[in-house]
């Protein structure tokens, strides 16, 4: 045999190798790209507040990013940031750096589980063990304050004088929104579905003067036209089909 066919054949023999290895153990190629990135939330019951209003981000190298907000007392979120373990085997996760009441959760039909802190699901009826569930969710947009960036496809007008800066808001309780135009406050009904539909309804708003603000109205009209969203978690893009009428950036 001629010597130098000797080592393709040792290389094909150690690729076919692995292969076959990585497709009977599945969790060791797991280990390496995490499966199920992406954006998880929950409102997670406390006894010092209303709840705490979570969003758990995942990355496919292991590194999460999770931010809490304590409803009806805090007005901004609490931001965290580490890596994790994860367990392909048993489905488990856990996060490095937290104590081990809130760190380990558990895969379970596309959603993590927030376990106790014996690693067990925790006890209650139906409703209290679904307040434990971090739905898989792509565009988490409540207890966000979404500041207004751009409108019309325009950054906002430098001349203006803001009482302070418009945004919107979307509470986690109700489906409500509520906002700040430059000059006046506004509220309203609001329908946020997962697969990027938005309706605003019902917009009312104070009637204060403020003669230097001219993006008010069309701030408002644009809210009330908008059909559609898009985010990448830090961006809202509130949308008429294809066009777009308002950028926000998140403020935590």
């Amino acid at each position: 045999m001629n010597p130098r066919i000797l080592p393709c054949i040792f290389f094909i023999l150690g690729v076919l190798g692995f292969g076959c290895d990585a497709w009977k153990h599945p969790e060791a190629m797991a280990q390496k790209i995490f499966p199920y990135a992406g954006l998880y939330h929950a409102i997670v019951p406390s006894a010092s507040c209303e709840g705490l209003f979570s969003i758990l981000t995942l990355t496919s190298d292991f590194k999460y990013d999770l931010k809490i907000k304590k409803l009806g007392v805090a007005d901004s979120f609490e931001i965290e940031t580490g890596t994790f373990s994860w367990d392909a085997s048993t489905r488990r996760l856990t996060l490095s750096g937290r104590g081990p009441e809130s760190n380990k959760f558990y895969f379970d039909k596309g959603n993590f589980i927030l376990l106790d802190k014996s690693g067990k699901p925790h006890q209650g009826d139906e409703a209290e063990r679904e307040s434990f569930v971090f739905y898989a969710y792509k565009n988490v947009l409540k207890e966000i304050k979404w500041k207004l960036v751009e409108i019309n496809e325009k950054s906002l007008p430098p001349d203006e004088v803001y009482r302070q800066d418009p945004y919107v808001y979307f509470p986690a309780k109700d489906n409500s929104v509520q906002g700040f135009g430059g000059c006046n406050s506004f509220f309203g009904s609001a329908r946020i579905r997962e697969s990027g539909e938005i309706s605003m309804t019902d917009l009312a708003a104070t009637k204060m003067y403020c003669a230097q603000v001219s993006i008010e109205t069309d701030f408002l009209n644009n809210l009330r036209e908008a059909d559609t969203f898009s985010t990448d978690q830090n961006f809202l893009t509130l949308l008429k089909g294809s066009k777009t009428l308002l950028k926000f950036k998140a403020k935590y």
